[in-house]
Parts: C-alpha cells; sequence; structure tokens
C-alpha cells in the first residue's frame, strides 16, 4: 500500500511538471512568434529589435524523476519491445537508422541478397539482385527518352509539329501518363506558353468581320524574339471554303466565305554586314506572321482602300527598342517591301485596269511586240515579281497554244473555228485526266479555276507526256518558263531587291489558305464569331512564332537539280560596295513565299 502510494504521488508530481513545462514553453513560442511578424519576416531586423530579450535566460523548473526499485531483477521498466518482423514500418525503419548511416546502400543491398540466400529465400534474393542491374535495352531506351519532361515551349512546338488539337494533345498526355511516362506537361503550361506568343491584348481589336494586330506591335513582338530582323511584307486576298453559318450581327455585314489576308514573313536578322539569322524556309508558312484579316470579297477599292491603312501604319513605325543581358540596350529598324503579292492586288494597287497590260511599265501585248518600250516606273519595283503566278500563266498560255493548233488563229470567229476548238480543248483536258490525273482549265464555284500550283508543277516536270498531250514542242515547254510580263521588266525588279527574287515569292501566303481553313474548323470557338475569329488570329501567331519554330525540327525536302540549260544562264552575284555600306543598319525584310503546296 505505502508503494501504490508513493508511487501515485510521485506520478502527479510529473504531471505538473510536464503542464508547467508546456505552459513556459507555449508562452515563449507566443512572444517569439509576435515579435517575428512585427519583425516583418527579417531576421537582421528581428535580431535588433530583440537583442537584449533574446539574452535574458529562460530557467524551468523540472523535477528529477526517480526510477522506482525494481521488485524482479529479469524484468525491464516500460512496454515490452516487439520483435522487429512485427513492428510497423515507421518502427522498423527507426531501428535500421543506425544502419544506413553506417553502411552504404550497395553494401546494404548485397547483405540483403546474401541474407536472403542463407535463409533460403531464393526467389527474394534473385529479385534483388535483378534490380540492382540495368539491361543495356533498357538503358538505351533510358538515353533515347532523355528521362525528362518536355518544356511548355517544346510540348507547344510538337502540338504545332503534330497538329494537334487541344483534346488530341490531352488524350495523348493521359495514355503517355498512364504508360508511366512523364514526358508531356499540363495543357495549361501549354496554355501559359500560347500566351507568350500574343501581343497584348491592347493591340488586338476583333469585330464580327475583321481581326487586327497594330503593325507596331506585331512588329515588337517579333523583334522580341528575333532581336533584330529585316522583313517582306504584303498582302494575299484568300478564299475559305469552310463557311461556318453564324448569323452576323453587323449590319450588312459580308458572307464569312471570303477571307482577306494581311501578313509578313521576315527574312533575315542581321546586325550591318553579320547576318545573325536567316529564315531557313523563306517560301515556307513557318514564319508567315499575320497582321489582320478580313471577312469581305476582294475588289480592287477594297483592297486600295485596306492596302493604304497598312501603308499609313508603315509610314509611322518607330525602331524598336530592347533591354538586352547586361543592361545593353538594342535598337531594331524596320524595312517593310510589299512583295507579297499576287497580279491582282499589283493591279489594284497600280490603278492598271488589264490583266493584260504591265503594272511596271504600263505595256500592253501590241507594244510588247513591237520596237517601242514603256519607261518602267521604279516606284513599282516594290511589288516584285509574283513568280508563282508566272508559271501558272505560262501554263495557261501553253493550254490555249494547244487548243488552238487547229486553226492557227488566235480568236476564233467563225462557226467552224468555234466548233474545232471547243473540241480540241475538251480532247486536251480529257488526255490530262486520264494519263496525267490533273483537271484543267475548270472553273470553280465562286472564284477562279484548277489551274493552280500543284498543276502547274506536275506539267512541268513531265515535259515530254505535256508536250504530246498538248501537241507543243517538248524543248518549247523546257525553255518557255516565263511571260510576257516578267521578260518586259524582270531584270530591273531583280538589281532592285535586296534578297533574291525567290525569296519574295506570294508562295507561304497562298499556302497560309490551307492552314486558316484546317485552323477555322478545329481550332477556333463556334459560340461566336468575335470568339472564332481570336482564336484563329491566335493559331496564326502561335503557328508563325519564331521562338516555337526554332524547336520543331524542320522537314527534310528533295531538291530538284538545276538542269545545264539553266546552269549556263546562271551568273555569281557580286555586291557593290555602295550596297554593303546601305546594309550598315539593322533592316528589316517582309516576304511572302512559302514551301507548301497552295491550292
Amino acid at each position: 500500500m505505502e508503494l501504490f502510494e508513493e508511487w501515485q504521488k510521485h506520478a502527479a508530481e510529473q504531471r505538473r511538471s510536464r503542464r508547467s513545462l508546456k505552459k513556459i514553453i507555449s508562452i515563449i513560442t507566443s512572444k517569439l512568434a509576435k515579435k517575428w511578424t512585427a519583425a516583418y519576416y527579417k531576421m537582421d531586423r528581428f535580431l535588433n529589435k530583440n537583442r537584449a530579450w533574446l539574452d535574458v535566460d529562460i530557467k524551468f523548473k523540472i523535477t528529477m524523476e526517480h526510477p522506482l526499485p525494481s521488485t524482479s531483477g529479469n524484468c525491464q521498466p516500460g512496454r515490452p519491445k516487439k520483435i522487429y518482423e512485427e513492428s510497423p514500418y515507421k518502427t522498423k525503419k527507426r531501428r535500421i537508422k543506425d544502419l544506413l548511416q553506417s553502411r552504404s546502400a550497395s553494401e546494404l543491398t548485397t547483405a540483403a541478397e546474401v541474407a536472403n540466400r542463407l535463409a533460403g529465400n531464393r526467389k527474394i534474393a534473385t529479385l534483388i539482385k535483378k534490380s540492382t542491374q540495368i539491361s543495356k535495352e533498357q538503358e538505351s531506351k533510358n538515353v533515347i527518352c532523355g528521362g525528362r519532361q518536355l518544356s511548355s515551349d517544346e510540348a507547344l512546338a510538337y502540338y504545332v509539329d503534330s497538329k494537334c488539337t487541344s483534346h488530341s494533345y490531352k488524350q495523348t498526355r493521359k495514355w503517355s501518363l498512364k504508360a508511366g511516362h512523364k514526358v508531356f506537361p499540363s495543357y495549361q503550361s501549354l496554355s501559359n506558353s500560347k500566351k507568350l506568343c500574343y501581343p497584348s491584348d491592347d493591340n488586338i481589336s476583333v469585330t464580327e468581320t475583321r481581326a487586327q494586330i497594330k503593325l507596331q506591335a506585331i512588329l515588337d513582338k517579333t523583334a522580341e524574339r528575333l532581336i533584330q530582323a529585316q522583313t517582306n511584307g504584303g498582302v494575299m486576298g484568300a478564299l475559305v471554303t469552310v463557311p461556318l453559318n453564324r448569323n452576323l450581327r453587323t449590319p450588312n455585314a459580308e458572307a464569312d466565305e471570303f477571307l482577306f489576308v494581311f501578313a509578313f514573313v521576315p527574312l533575315r536578322l542581321s546586325d550591318g554586314q553579320n547576318i545573325i539569322w536567316q529564315n531557313p524556309r523563306p517560301s515556307s508558312t513557318l514564319y508567315c506572321r499575320p497582321i489582320k484579316f478580313i471577312f469581305s470579297k476582294e475588289t480592287n477599292e477594297f483592297t486600295e482602300t485596306e492596302s493604304n491603312k497598312v501603308l499609313k501604319e508603315v509610314s509611322e513605325l518607330l525602331p524598336t527598342h530592347r533591354e538586352n543581358i547586361g543592361e545593353s540596350q538594342i535598337s531594331v529598324k524596320h524595312n517593310l517591301l510589299q512583295t507579297m503579292v499576287d497580279g491582282k492586288v499589283s493591279n489594284a494597287l497600280t490603278n492598271t485596269k488589264s490583266p493584260q497590260k504591265c503594272y511596271i511599265c504600263g505595256a500592253t501585248p501590241k507594244i510588247m511586240n513591237g520596237k517601242l518600250k514603256n519607261v518602267a516606273k521604279k516606284e513599282h519595283y516594290g511589288f516584285g515579281l509574283s513568280t508563282l503566278h508566272a508559271w501558272i500563266r505560262c501554263f495557261e498560255c501553253f493550254l490555249h497554244i494547244g487548243y488552238r493548233l487547229n486553226i492557227k488563229k488566235w480568236q476564233a470567229i467563225d462557226d467552224s473555228d468555234k466548233i474545232s476548238l471547243q473540241q480540241r480543248s475538251a480532247e486536251i483536258k480529257k488526255k490530262f485526266k486520264n494519263q496525267m490525273g490533273l483537271i484543267v482549265d475548270k472553273p470553280k464555284p465562286g472564284y477562279g479555276n484548277t489551274n493552280d500550283g500543284n498543276t502547274v508543277r506536275r506539267f512541268f516536270m513531265n515535259p515530254k507526256l505535256s508536250g504530246e498531250i498538248t501537241g507543243l514542242d517538248v524543248n518549247l515547254i523546257k525553255k518557255f518558263c516565263i511571260i510576257l510580263r516578267t521578260l518586259s521588266s524582270g531584270t530591273e525588279v531583280i538589281k532592285s531587291c535586296i534578297l533574291p527574287i525567290g525569296q519574295l515569292s506570294e508562295e507561304s501566303q497562298k499556302s497560309r489558305n490551307k492552314d486558316c481553313r484546317r485552323f477555322r474548323q478545329h481550332h477556333t470557338r463556334k459560340q461566336s464569331r468575335v470568339s472564332t475569329s481570336i482564336d484563329l488570329l491566335h493559331m496564326l501567331l502561335i503557328t508563325s512564332d519564331p521562338v516555337i519554330n526554332s524547336l520543331r525540327e524542320i522537314p527534310k525536302r528533295k531538291s530538284e537539280k538545276f538542269s545545264v540549260e539553266v546552269l549556263d544562264l546562271l551568273v555569281s552575284p557580286s555586291i557593290p560596295k555602295q550596297q554593303q555600306q546601305r546594309s550598315d543598319d539593322e533592316e528589316y525584310l517582309i516576304e511572302d513565299s512559302s514551301d507548301s503546296n497552295d491550292e
């Protein structure tokens, strides 16, 4: 009884001591938290203000515990200790803590293998041994995979390169996670990377009939990605054949099957004579940057009005200034050339009424065939040469000559000549369809005909078969590669160009028409026309962003070798001294071309 009373008294005193200690610690921590908050979580400020308080000693009154005498020499006080196998996982970790600190991982793994083998657990020992050995095949897979997650920009490059939609990207990521591969970041991370490709919202205006970015803003954004640039810009009327059947809230708005696009392509980053960056595919849609697009039918008046608005912005352009690493400032001067245009736009801007009339010198077919020459207007050299349309016009010229071989007249006036012309043209069209799979000279509903770039390329790639179908001399098809308008003023235009004429074509924007159709169908919200236009503009910005495209792998193309006849006509270029001095400023050249096949 006395022993029990003594134990009870000792336990009560011990509980009072614990409560007192907890109370003191609680008071001290409360004061410490208040003083830390008052110092705004700054260590130096906390130490300066509370130096005296921190130097004071804290005294604790602790009652010493005296162990009770044991009634048995074999018994140990406290809870009985469990064996290792029956202990919980946390207890096991605590017991082997000293062992982990004194031994390496390889030693412990070998010890576990040997111990299990001695204990008769041969299967467990074999599994432990295999887990520490990586096969050569698995090692090569790890090297190929890289063992890392794609960055948001790399994932966006994959998104653009594989022509993903948001749904397909999420599904790809979900299934890769199921397979244990954390390669793709979340779509939210992808969206954040997309926003870096856009100019600020203050510089973008979108209505139900148009979407526009201020020219200064889009050039600044491009210069920010390229640092310095030289670009060539222009305008192209495009036709979209995927109307979205949305109700127009704007009175008298145009139907949305017509899309008129303004765009530019950066060609070169240069610092004086040093070329920092060169567009690897100037005739591609990779860097075709949008300025604005309008849902309206292309007319001469509309083309002239909208082009003048852009030219006004060009005249008000300011250099782009950007702070670089090391507190150095970079200034980018923008130089825009309007060469990304086709014949229709060039005629509209130069007030050339007839498509058979040269917009550079004003020569008509009669003047071209005669000895008289018109004086070329040098201000029209800036429109460049429509190299893609030159091939199309040449192809159409061959067709019409082939139609008239029987009558040997350009105009079919007599009834017999008209019948012969119709029969001959129908026969040639049928042969093209049966032998080459081409539908030629057939009007399309609403606009143009089937004589596009793809048809022309196949025609000139097989001159022998083309000559048999049309009845023309094969050598004529090989050598006849430029139409009359190009022959009359082409030399002066080429001399006035800063870059080779092949880099100043309109092919990229022609091919961009297909992207517009695909983006509107798969990458836009259909809830309103404004939402559709915003999403379309964003996709055009993302797919032409220089940073994203620098991460993409440019597909290899089979380059065609020049024939001996073409090589004989080429002359090595020479750079005059005046041109070298003129290139001291950083210039920005706008160009339009595309390596994709146009429709």
